[in-house]
């Protein structure tokens, strides 16, 4: 069975279509699968529909729709949510000091790089999906194999 750890900019667009969501939309259809997030995945979520509000490619109404229908399909554990701790915290910052520097990894893409990690050493992580390059490049360092829905065909 196949465990996937979804970051914000892919899990995204399996609620708004964009360049990508097919690739999302087919991992969601496998018929044997895991898919992860983090709480912070949640709270991301609402500021990418805000976003899309605020930039005039969805109404408010339609942002309370995606984001009811995504309550709806974590209630119907079509993903499995990890909180935070404040060992993710931890290893962010350790990530923020060796990667930080020579590349763009900004705070919130740490933690779940953190949160990626975690799961990964638990092995309940075969794949990490993420459209952010920087974030994906880093996670390719970080012994990550990596599925950008945005490059897959």
């Amino acid at each position: 069975m196949a465990a996937y750890f979804f970051d914000t900019s892919a899990f995204v667009k399996r609620y708004h279509p964009e360049v990508g969501t097919a690739a999302v939309m087919a991992i969601f259809a496998e018929p044997q699968h895991l898919i992860r997030i983090s709480t912070l995945s949640l709270l991301e979520m609402q500021s990418v529909f805000a976003l899309k509000v605020r930039t005039n490619v969805i109404t408010r109404d339609i942002a309370s729709n995606l984001r009811a229908r995504m309550l709806l399909d974590m209630a119907a554990d079509a993903f499995e949510v990890f909180r935070l701790t404040d060992r993710h915290l931890e290893t962010a910052q350790g990530l923020l000091g060796s990667h930080s520097f020579t590349h763009r990894l900004r705070t919130l893409d740490a933690i779940q790089l953190a949160v990626a990690l975690d799961l990964k050493e638990q092995g309940l992580l075969d794949t990490f999906v993420v459209s952010d390059k920087a974030l994906a490049d880093i996670g390719a360092m970080e012994g990550f194999e990596i599925l950008n829905p945005e490059t897959t065909r």
